[in-house]
């Protein structure tokens, strides 16, 4: 009879015992590393891996709310990959899920791991077990004078505090390449937008919220093509964004004057005063405009990327969805049996709905978080760095969008999520010095593009009656089958239905003889 074989057992560490065994490293200099691991049980491999992520575990010690690391069926392996993280986080290289898994599966075969599945569930388990989150690595961030963002709070918190955290709004402009696929990732990084292909692709998007997340104003939207074709037939009131066009697709003088007055009357009639805090761009210019309700605030030049909420977190979450939707797009065409270049385009219609999804899908915690990162709010309200990081399940919502579309689109990408996401970041949006700007005549320029037709967006096609019947049907189907969707959903959905059918109905009237004679 073949003797039975004793089954390993697996050793689970704390970062407390992990800690605890760097220390006995570095008090008992002369014992070997060898002897070190017989006297706490673990290999020589396991010792090493330990003292490879010593900056990283002191850290973990101090912001994870649970100190225990459970280690998975493949241990060797996910202390390898967590140094292989350690290792890029303090490079400043940007690391998301797909690289993780594309590591991991490279490890498994030098480790013989056959069976190693590498799974967006054994993902989620591993980011558990070492505490991973996703944070933005910003090498502005990292030239800010501290002592100016200082100066700037003891000067403005007196009358920051003054407004109730409702009453506190922050506008900001950021670029966006609206149509760019991962393949055009690294034309794009870091450049400014001064070529006429890249300049077409681009837009200017101004988002506005306050500080308790209750009140994200509609986004401001800044084309090329004042009557884009794809706008045709669709009321400029019924688009989800306020759309301007001009030839830079740049912030203006006037639109940003145009912003703060809406604002104004807004607060005006809700009886609110409010403060309005702005970077110093040569654009926000105010001179002349009577403001009553709403108060502005300057930021200090050159410490936006530590005092400007927006830029704290807010337009990353933003352009994270707005960048999965148009992967989505794509994946669906692709998976439909169309190839890239037969794909249904991404229009300028598609861009601006799914801005405004993307701008509404950002949650109110994000907001908050992100305004506390960026210094307003009581002390103990502050929050510590991780806490306000691009959620893991939100950056891996891009990750997997971007891993399934390099799978079903024959374009060699090996750019990572947050690359991919950051292509942008750089990107002007306007005017960047004050004597360019003194010489810019905004309505000669809109005057110069009206009758501008954008010929690469095609004239949306409505769908039948028909078409729409079918589309409810499946909508009734899907939401009867799940018992999450409440009847007040259902109440909605067939609210909506009875008015599409009251339009078509509407539509269908013949015109009596009588209609065209009024009583005298």
């Amino acid at each position: 009879m073949e003797p039975s074989k004793v089954k390993r057992t697996r050793k689970t560490l704390s970062i407390e015992k992990k800690i605890k065994i760097i220390n006995d490293m570095e008090r008992n200099k002369s014992l070997s590393k060898t002897e070190i691991a017989k006297l706490n049980g673990i290999s020589l491999s396991t010792l090493k891996t330990i003292l490879a992520s010593k900056e990283k575990l002191f850290s973990a010690s101090c912001h994870t709310k649970s100190s225990y690391v459970s280690s998975g069926k493949y241990a060797e392996l996910e202390d390898t990959l967590f140094s292989f993280f350690s290792d890029c986080r303090q490079n400043k290289l940007p690391v998301d899920g797909a690289i993780l898994k594309e590591k991991a599966r490279n490890l498994a075969l030098t480790l013989g791991h056959q069976d190693f599945k590498c799974s967006t569930g054994w993902l989620d388990n591993f980011k558990k077990r070492y505490n991973i989150s996703y944070q933005r690595e910003c090498g502005e961030e990292g030239k800010v004078d501290d002592n100016l963002v200082s100066k700037w709070h003891q000067i403005n918190d007196s009358i920051i505090e003054s407004f109730a955290p409702r009453d506190r709004y922050n506008m900001d402009e950021t670029g966006l390449f609206w149509k760019a696929l991962p393949d055009r990732t690294m034309h794009h990084k870091g450049k400014k937008c001064h070529g006429a292909q890249r300049s077409k692709e681009r837009l200017t998007v101004v988002l506005t919220t306050n500080q308790d997340g209750s009140d994200k104003l509609k986004p401001v939207v800044i084309g090329k093509a004042l009557k884009p074709r794809c706008f045709k037939n669709i009321g400029k009131f019924s688009l989800p964004v306020k759309y301007h066009a001009n030839k830079h697709a740049w912030m203006s003088v006037e639109l940003f004057r145009q912003q703060v007055l809406y604002l104004e009357r807004k607060c005006a009639g809700e009886n609110r005063n409010v403060l309005l805090i702005i970077d110093n761009a040569p654009v926000h210019k105010v001179d002349g405009l009577e403001l009553k309700n709403v108060k502005l605030l300057f930021l200090e030049p050159n410490t936006t990327s530590k005092t400007q909420p927006l830029d704290k977190g807010i337009i990353q979450n933003f352009k994270i969805m707005y960048r999965s939707y148009l992967l989505q797009h794509f994946i669906r065409n692709i998976d439909n049996g169309a190839n890239i270049s037969e794909a249904a385009p991404w229009t300028l219609l598609h861009a601006v709905r799914s801005i405004a999804r993307a701008w509404n899908n950002v949650s109110k915690e994000t907001i908050k978080n992100c305004w506390r990162s960026a210094g307003y709010g009581d002390v103990e309200d502050n929050v510590a760095e991780e806490t306000i990081s691009t959620p893991p399940s939100l950056q891996d919502l891009l990750a997997n969008e971007l891993e399934q579309f390099n799978q079903v689109c024959p374009i060699n990408s090996s750019v990572s999520s947050i690359a991919y996401n950051e292509i942008d970041e750089d990107l002007a949006t306007n005017e960047e010095t004050v004597s360019a700007e003194l010489n810019y005549t905004p309505a000669m320029e809109l005057e110069e593009e009206s009758d501008v037709m954008d010929d690469s967006d095609a004239v949306p096609v409505h769908p039948s009656r028909s078409d729409i019947k079918e589309a409810f049907r499946h909508l009734h189907n899907f939401c009867y089958a799940h018992s999450e969707i409440s009847e007040g959903h259902i109440e909605n959905i067939n609210a909506l239905e009875a008015l599409v059918n009251k339009i078509f109905e509407k539509g269908l009237q013949q015109s009596k003889i009588q209609d065209y004679f009024h009583p005298k």
